[in-house]
């Protein structure tokens, strides 16, 4: 399967007037790395999927790389294409890009027209635009407004084709980051659900993966005690699916830039989060001298059980889910802090 894809996150601008995003960078990268390297895998070229940060996002930039998807499109014969923008908003319907001046915003905005019109030409199977932007909701515009036209166009597609726009907030809401999840909120949920809640097998269905993430931003939204409200309009068949992302060199080194770090099956690779050998040799004896099984390895890296965040394991009995809450222990231990494990009343336990 081959997959197209431009990914931006404005997080560092040229106007200082308002204060810069601390994780736009980060959603964009996250999504970029998880689908080029899934691309790679797959043998498709690098090209195929752009990621633009900082002050490289600037609106002749972001137009130049849909322009650029657009034609690409034309003749690579994507399966997927997914386009998201991770910024600023404003609620007359426009985006604040790198050299957005805020003092002449209506000139150095592009509305979000600007946007869905070039996704429009866009040719892909499937095809999803997403939107982490404060009054995202405005995408759909006014009727007979610039942003409604444009709106119209990106979901039509050509015979065959299923088109998503989906946006993190309402036209009077803003949109949320999260320190504790190091991502914006409707970010945070569409990385999770590609690598957690939306799979089923093998598969990402792309229905349920675009529901769960905005669900997921409203209740976290809800738990910060301010509601932000996702939105969708969507024409994908329920059958529509990509591969289970890869992970591989790129969101291995997005990992490390927050502290998550890549081991191997070896347990002797726990060295890497400064485990002495003493205790990488009780790590040993939990799984009787052999070596970590790939689920154990990916609930350290990517999952990053070690540097504290939520893992949720689902595999059968016997796969080794407990030696992954046991290292969770051990990093509580380690940190000076105390643990709790909870047990079913009916569990095979010893």
């Amino acid at each position: 399967m081959r997959i197209g894809g431009l990914f931006v996150g404005v997080d560092e601008r040229l106007d200082s007037s308002r204060p810069a995003l601390k994780f736009a960078g980060r959603d964009a990268l996250v999504l970029w790395a998880l689908f080029a390297d899934t691309n790679e895998r797959g043998g498709h070229p690098e090209s195929d999927t752009a990621l633009l940060l900082g002050r490289t996002a600037t609106r002749s930039g972001v137009q130049g790389a849909l322009d650029q998807l657009a034609a690409r499109s034309r003749t690579a014969r994507y399966d997927f294409v997914h386009v998201h923008f991770s910024c600023h908003g404003l609620d007359d319907g426009r985006i604040v890009v790198a050299d957005t001046s805020l003092e002449d915003h209506a000139a150095t905005a592009p509305p979000l027209s600007e946007i869905t019109g070039r996704v429009a030409a866009i040719r892909s199977a499937n095809l999803v635009l997403t939107l982490d932007c404060c009054f995202a909701g405005t995408v759909r515009g006014m009727a007979d407004s610039e942003n409604a036209t444009a709106f119209q166009a990106a979901l039509a597609g050509f015979a065959g084709e299923s088109r998503t726009v989906a946006w993190s907030s309402r036209p009077d809401e803003e949109s949320l980051e999260s320190g504790r999840l190091g991502h914006g909120l409707f970010s945070a949920g569409l990385i999770l659900g590609l690598r957690t809640y939306a799979i089923e097998g093998d598969r990402v269905y792309l229905s349920r993966w675009i529901q769960r993430a905005m669900q997921y931003a409203s209740d976290e939204s809800k738990r910060a005690g301010r509601p932000q409200t996702p939105g969708a309009y969507a024409n994908l068949s329920p059958d529509a699916w990509i591969p289970v992302p890869v992970v591989g060199r790129r969101v291995q080194q997005a990992n490390e830039e927050v502290g998550v770090k890549a081991i191997t099956p070896d347990p002797a690779s726990l060295e890497a989060y400064d485990f002495d050998v003493r205790t990488i040799e009780v790590v040993r004896r939990w799984i009787d001298n052999r070596q970590f099984n790939p689920l154990q390895v990916e609930a350290v890296s990517p999952g990053g059980v070690l540097v504290g965040r939520n893992v949720v394991v689902r595999a059968p009995t016997s796969a080794g889910k407990t030696v992954v809450g046991e290292l969770a222990v051990l990093r509580a231990l380690r940190n000076r802090r105390k643990a709790v494990v909870l047990l079913p009343t009916r569990a095979l336990v010893y």
